[in-house]
């Protein structure tokens, strides 16, 4: 073997490689992308749900303490013995 040839660092398979990997990096940067948004959607719509969430279980905890209270008034005034 020749000088030339001990000091090439890349062989025509790493050469070969190189250039698919290019192609497929084109072919997946769209999907990429498009996952990346789907991700960021998700998270933003996470927040969304969590608030609602909390919204919805505070109403409804509201609403089982007034009708506890309504009911606990109910009988110290009327009486259950009637």
């Amino acid at each position: 073997m020749g000088k030339k040839d001990c000091q090439t660092s890349r062989l025509p398979v790493d050469h070969y490689r190189k250039q698919i990997g290019k192609q497929n990096r084109k072919h997946t940067t769209p999907d990429v992308k498009k996952i990346k948004k789907q991700h960021e959607m998700k998270r933003k719509t996470t927040k969304v749900y969590k608030d609602v969430k909390v919204i919805v279980s505070g109403f409804l905890g509201a609403a089982i303490l007034v009708y506890v209270a309504m009911l606990l008034w109910f009988y110290a005034t009327e009486g259950y013995n009637q």
